[in-house]
C-alpha cells in the first residue's frame, strides 16, 4: 500500500521537474543540453538506451530515470544551475531553502527503496523507518505533497487515513 503512495509522489515530483526543465531549456529533450555532471549524464545515457535509443520520446526517457536522479537535481552541485533559475519552482507552494527540500527528497527516496526491497519500515508514533537511522513521519510525506499542490497533500493524508482504518 505504501509503495503506491510513494510511487505517486515520485511521479509527481519527476513530472514537475521535467515540465520546468522543458520550459527553461525550451525543448522536451532538455537533458541533451542541460549542464549536468558526468554521473548524471551517464544516467541520461542509460535512460535513453533503456527507452530504446535516441529516437525514444522524451517522456519515455524521463520515465526511465530513477528517483535518485531527480533528488540529485536538488543537491548542492546543482544549486546555481538548474536549481536557482528553474527547479526552485518545482515546489510552488513553499519557499524553502534547497538543502531542506533535498534532504526531504532523499528521505523519501530512502524510504521508497526500503519499501521496494521489502524491508521493515513501521515504527511507533506514526513514523516510517527509512534507513540510515532516520525516520520520516506520515505528516512529513504529506507536507512534501503540499509543496507540490494542495491536492497531492490531501491525497496523501486521505491515503494514510483510509489505510489506517482498513480492516486487517
Amino acid at each position: 500500500m505504501t509503495f503506491g503512495l510513494l510511487h505517486g509522489l515520485e511521479v509527481t515530483i519527476r513530472n514537475s521537474m521535467h515540465d520546468l526543465l522543458t520550459a527553461h531549456f525550451g525543448m522536451p529533450r532538455w537533458y541533451a543540453v542541460a549542464p549536468l555532471s558526468a554521473y548524471s549524464q551517464d544516467k541520461i545515457r542509460d535512460a535513453v538506451r533503456d527507452a530504446v535509443g535516441p529516437n525514444a520520446s522524451p517522456g519515455k526517457v524521463v520515465a526511465e530515470l530513477m528517483f535518485g536522479f531527480w533528488t540529485d537535481l536538488a543537491a548542492q552541485r546543482y544549486h546555481w544551475t538548474p536549481w536557482q533559475p528553474c527547479l526552485s519552482g518545482a515546489f510552488p507552494r513553499v519557499k524553502l531553502a534547497r538543502p531542506i527540500i533535498h534532504r526531504r527528497l532523499e528521505n523519501i527516496r530512502w524510504l521508497r527503496n526500503r519499501v521496494a526491497h521489502h524491508e521493515a519500515i513501521l515504527t511507533s508514533a506514526r513514523s516510517l523507518y527509512e534507513g540510515h537511522q532516520r525516520t520520516i513521519s506520515l505528516e512529513q510525506l504529506a507536507e512534501c505533497g503540499d509543496w507540490l499542490s494542495a491536492q497531492i497533500g490531501r491525497w496523501i493524508r486521505t491515503y494514510f487515513r483510509d489505510a489506517a482504518s482498513a480492516p486487517s
